[in-house]
């Protein structure tokens, strides 16, 4: 049986405001940061592997309040000895069938800020490899270079395998599209690219549909634009800087 709460569940709204705060210290916005991703992390990974993965993330977070948009791609092998049903949750067998969880996900944070996500997406899927893809921006033009890569070389790119790019800001969404470009060129099909983050801007939410499909992307919200300097408004500001406390 699932564990049941007398506290009523958190959603995406709940926790964005304490993002958003300027005054909010560092162990508040971690705190809010770690509850939001686990929140994405149940929406993106229940679209990737449907029906397979919901114990793995029913504990610890509960479903947001928005609608999810469909995802009709095939699932990728997310653990064979997974629990099909909630009875199977129960069995003494269940911890090593989740140990499989992800096995055919690759998880790519874009560094820095992208680690933040992580740790999520690890918890609901044990197996999955990590890879990492270091981007910097140009301030000035806005423009991305890559700066760092380490991605599998022994994984599979190709399906049923799947990679999830974590990121929490989409601002121009040039990062994200560097990114999935990346791991087109070693052979991801573009349909098995999947894109989880915290805040998009209306400009970077439909670039980066232009690169990959639309339902392969979950975000906790959306703001309508871009300052001069290419920053989401009013957005939460430098995420990097604010989880890992460098400002």
């Amino acid at each position: 049986m699932a564990k049941t709460s007398t506290q009523p569940a958190r959603s995406y709204s709940d926790i964005l405001p304490i993002l958003r705060d300027r005054t909010a210290p560092t162990a508040a916005f971690r705190a809010a940061s770690d509850a939001i991703a686990a929140l994405i992390c149940a929406d993106a990974v229940a679209a990737l592997c449907p029906g397979a993965i919901g114990n793995a993330t029913e504990d610890s977070a509960s479903a947001p309040d928005i609608d999810a948009a469909p995802n009709s791609n095939p699932a990728p092998n997310c653990g064979s000895d997974a629990p099909e049903t909630p009875n199977a949750r129960a069995n003494a067998a269940a911890p090593d069938a989740n140990a499989a969880l992800g096995q055919n996900i690759i998880l790519v944070p874009v560094l820095r800020a992208g680690l933040a996500l992580l740790p999520a997406f690890m918890a609901a899927l044990p197996a999955a490899p990590v890879g990492f893809i270091g981007i910097r921006r140009d301030e000035r033009a806005a423009t991305p270079s890559i700066y760092y890569e380490s991605l599998p070389s022994a994984f599979p790119y190709a399906p049923p395998s799947a990679a999830m790019l974590l990121d929490p800001m989409l601002a121009t969404a040039g990062s994200a599209c560097l990114a999935a470009d990346i791991l087109a060129a070693k052979g991801m099909p573009r349909d098995r690219i999947f894109f989880a983050g915290v805040l998009a801007a209306q400009e970077g939410l439909e670039r980066l549909q232009a690169a990959i499909p639309p339902a392969n992307i979950t975000l906790a919200a959306v703001d309508p634009d871009l300052d001069a300097r290419k920053f989401i408004v009013p957005g939460i500001g430098d995420y990097g800087d604010r989880y890992f406390g460098a400002q």
